[in-house]
């Protein structure tokens, strides 16, 4: 849960200057505001003349949940919601953009919105529009007033949940319509690639990504802004979606790369730039043959790639990545953050794959059903359909394969066509080919795509819900229906060391800074009684000071996380020396010492 600040305690505790004093206030080391924002909140404060209890209740630099969208002060309470913005100076075109940019979030609450903001050069204050889109002058008093008015509502201590992806996330393919009107905003990742490819002046640029980073709504907001002035094309590894069909009416240039055309070089005639989306799934000779048409005619390449999303055994052989990373001046980033992904389903997919994976969540959002061979399964689909799930079957092939029962003909909705889209509520269905073994999820069958891969791919399409439909297979519901009840039932894991000497901000600096754990508790102002706290995921990290402690003796910590490569970064940035760097099909870790010699090991089953 995110702090809560009383607006006149925070800087009445901030004049002290007692850096400890601060940072316990805050629990943190780094102040929550900008030092001069600070000044325009001590501005706005003086100049609103208020009581104590009216500045209750607001968040600091509040950043919404995935996005990482952030606003200066916010408080919520049952109906309202009042965002204030501080600005020492600032053009009046850039207020109103900002206004616009919290508002397109703000509004998914459902609550009454007010967002002002305080120019302090000017001693103005400008309050946004809905109705026009307009930011227009209000006088101090309008303010008083608004903060008078909710401080006499219980104001909401907990509002990330209220956050919903999917009320502000777009994809090209499910929401074209908004999608070609511009009416979605790119994460601050997003916008930083999009520069970075923009400014590019070699021929190649590469964003790798797994699913849900937003990297197909990334390439192609690149190309909605290069098609305004360039002739541009897009290239789609799989079969086009009814999203693509409605932007080829508005005269986009899409093809699948599942037709021969691709070795004609009438299609690349007077093009600037090719789009390639999922180009992990591109064969290898047509990749090489449109990397060399792009290079002879001057077309720059811009594509996404994600080498572990495949679906035939054989794509995973095709090495496209370390293809295209292998031309000279070739720009390559790997998105990290994932928006898209609900937490909670993130953590699921993993769980449902990899049974000794460690729940971080409760799986409310998660539903097993049961059925015999005897039962309707057409017609509990279609009550499911009208209750607005979407159920996503595999694709068929041509051999004769136990699922293929459950895969309706030419539906708009297997693995093959919804790669890229997104779907609130995703149904699957599980049959006998699927079993675990040493707790790991694989289907033991004949087949030509490969079914555990087309389960990754349809499961990490949902949004917000997903159910899983066993049948016939009363081994494997067990196994699944013990992940959702683990989950409600989830223990923490402690590890607490005691120490002859303590030095609380080496611990903090290693555990909070460059980890990233959350700082819990810590108390270093007694000598012999020190202690800090750390926690990330279910583990729990205590240190003590004791006196009565003569040495120290380091300890293995072993640590289960569920994104090993964001810690892995952050570590290699700070110079620190990895011991061991491990990873197969199974399970993958890293480990190191931390400040007190201990040798920490960070573990993700994958």
């Amino acid at each position: 849960m995110r702090k809560l600040y009383n607006l006149k305690k925070f800087l009445n505790i901030y004049a002290t200057k007692d850096i400890e004093l601060i940072n316990t206030y805050i629990e943190s080391d780094y102040l929550p505001l900008k030092e001069n924002e600070i000044e325009d909140l001590k501005s706005l404060i003086s100049l609103l003349a208020l009581s104590y209890k009216d500045f209750e209740g607001f968040f600091l630099s509040y950043k919404v949940p995935y996005i990482g969208h952030e606003m200066d002060l916010l408080k919520v309470v049952d109906n309202a919601i009042l965002n204030i913005e501080l600005k020492s100076q600032s053009e009046f075109i850039k207020i109103n953009k900002q206004q616009k940019h919290n508002y397109f979030y703000l509004k998914t609450l459902n609550k009454h919105v007010d967002i002002i903001t305080y120019n302090n050069q000017e001693g103005k204050f400008y309050k946004y529009c809905q109705e026009t889109e307009e930011s227009i002058e209000i006088s101090v008093g309008e303010v008083r007033e608004k903060f008078c008015e909710l401080s006499e509502e219980k104001f909401i201590s907990d509002i990330d949940y209220l956050f919903k992806p999917s009320n502000f996330l777009i994809s090209p393919f499910n929401d074209t319509d908004k999608f070609l009107k511009g009416q979605y905003y790119l994460t601050a990742e997003q916008e930083e690639i999009k520069k970075e490819i923009m400014n590019h002046q070699g021929t190649i640029a590469i964003i790798e990504g797994r699913p849900g980073t937003g990297k197909s709504l990334l390439l192609y907001d690149i190309a909605r802004t290069l098609k305004r002035d360039f002739n541009i094309l897009m290239i789609h590894c799989a079969l086009l979606n009814e999203g693509h069909e409605e932007m080829i009416e508005k005269n986009w240039n899409i093809k699948s790369a599942h037709k021969n055309w691709v070795y004609d070089e009438v299609y690349y005639e007077g093009k600037d730039y090719i789009f390639i989306d999922e180009s992990h799934r591109f064969y290898p000779g047509q990749l090489d043959h449109v990397l060399s048409i792009a290079i002879k005619k001057d077309i720059k390449v811009i594509t996404t790639i994600d080498p572990l999303q495949y679906l035939k055994d054989n794509e995973n052989d095709f090495e496209n990545l370390e293809r295209l990373k292998s031309y000279t001046d070739t720009y390559y980033k790997k998105m990290g953050n994932k928006i898209r992904s609900n937490p909670e389903i993130s953590s699921f997919i993993k769980s449902i794959f990899n049974l000794r994976n460690k729940h971080m969540f409760k799986y409310e959002n998660i539903s097993i059903e049961y059925l015999s061979n005897r039962d309707d399964w057409i017609s509990y689909l279609q009550s499911l359909k009208k209750r607005g799930w979407t159920y996503l079957s595999f694709t068929k092939s041509k051999d004769e394969i136990s699922y293929h029962k459950y895969c309706p003909t030419n539906s708009y909705f297997n693995t093959h066509r919804i790669i890229g889209q997104e779907f609130n509520k995703v149904a699957v269905i599980l049959d006998e080919g699927f079993q675990y073994k040493n707790g790991y999820l694989g289907y033991y069958g004949e087949y030509y795509y490969n079914p555990r891969q087309m389960l990754f791919q349809n499961l990490t399409r949902a949004r917000e819900k997903i159910k899983i439909i066993i049948i016939n297979n009363i081994d494997l519901y067990k196994n699944v229906n013990k992940i959702i009840t683990k989950s409600f039932d989830k223990n923490e894991v402690s590890f607490k060391f005691f120490v002859p000497e303590l030095n609380n901000d080496k611990l903090k600096s290693f555990y909070g800074k460059v980890l990233g754990f959350e700082l819990k508790d810590n108390q270093k102002s007694t000598p012999g009684k020190r202690k800090i706290c750390f926690q990330v995921g279910e583990t729990n990290l205590s240190f003590y000071e004791k006196e009565d402690v003569l040495k120290y003796s380091e300890c293995e910590i072993e640590i289960v996380v569920s994104n090993l490569n964001d810690f892995k970064e952050r570590i290699l940035k700070e110079d620190i020396v990895l011991i061991s760097d491990y990873q197969d099909k199974k399970i993958k870790y890293i480990t190191f010492n931390d400040p007190l010699k201990n040798n920490l090991k960070l573990i993700e089953y994958t």
